[in-house]
């Protein structure tokens, strides 16, 4: 995610918060639901490596479990980020 969405995303967090508990939640909500979907993902790209015996779909599947990886590890950063302000607010 670039930086300029990722400051976007904080800036409506910060509005929810203005708003009410049920704003964050939502968005909450989304980014559980999506690190979900990338976790999904992951296992399965896994399981589709172990039975992989060319070598350039082996490095194509190490390639996508590391973004999976780097993806799910952003998304569980946001989720504690937005919980810690939550907390806090």
């Amino acid at each position: 995610m670039t930086e300029a969405l990722r400051m976007g995303f904080l800036q409506r967090i910060s509005k929810t918060k203005q708003v009410g508990n049920k704003a964050v939640e939502k968005e909450l909500k989304q980014l559980y639901e999506q690190r979900s979907r990338v976790r999904e993902e992951l296992e399965n790209t896994i399981k589709n490596y172990n039975y992989v015996t060319e070598e350039g779909l082996m490095d194509y599947y190490i390639y996508k479990i590391r973004s999976q990886q780097v993806l799910e590890e952003y998304l569980i950063k946001e989720i504690r980020k937005i919980e810690a302000t939550y907390k806090t607010a």
